[in-house]
């Protein structure tokens, strides 16, 4: 009987960098030692585009939204240029894995944010949905900010503008 091990699963995040116009070689590196740092996490892509001036970084897209995503990172290529110098390949790997962590916990937040009104919302269908929804939208602004200055104390993330 030929029995296959299921502990072979696949459990990495990977690091898209095909967008990269500039020190491609080095971002191909960042992006393996990225899948390293993120063997945990399952079946998520982050998305890295160099602008004309600026780069971005998206996550945690939604699905009939490709280009969207629930965590959106974005800095100038000349400060971006200066942190690649100041830091070392597996720095910028571990940086951008702890930046999809944030944008990974405040997802996580906000859905139970969104289950905990809804279900509130059908308990006390009396009451005015809008309630609902401005009380939600109250605790996912304390969600967003909670992730940014978790990021902007970061020596690395806080030159980026950050959107979860």
């Amino acid at each position: 009987m030929n029995v296959n091990s299921i502990n072979g699963t696949n459990f990495q995040a990977r690091l898209d960098v095909s967008k990269m116009k500039s020190n491609k070689t080095r971002w191909q590196n960042i992006a393996k030692i990225f899948r390293e740092e993120t063997k945990n996490i399952p079946d998520e892509t982050m998305k890295i585009v160099e602008h004309d001036i600026d780069t971005s970084i998206t996550a945690l897209t939604y699905e009939n939204f490709l280009e969207l995503g629930a965590l959106e990172a974005i800095t100038f290529n000349s400060i971006l240029e200066k942190l690649l110098k100041k830091n070392s390949d597996d720095i910028v790997a571990k940086k951008l894995a702890k930046l999809l962590d944030i944008g990974m916990v405040a997802e996580s937040r906000k859905n139970k944010a969104f289950d905990k009104f809804e279900n509130l919302a059908a308990k006390q269908s009396w009451l005015p949905k809008d309630e609902f929804v401005e009380k939600r939208q109250i605790e996912y602004a304390a969600i967003e900010e909670a992730a940014i200055n978790k990021a902007n104390k970061d020596s690395f993330l806080k030159y980026f503008e950050i959107l979860v």
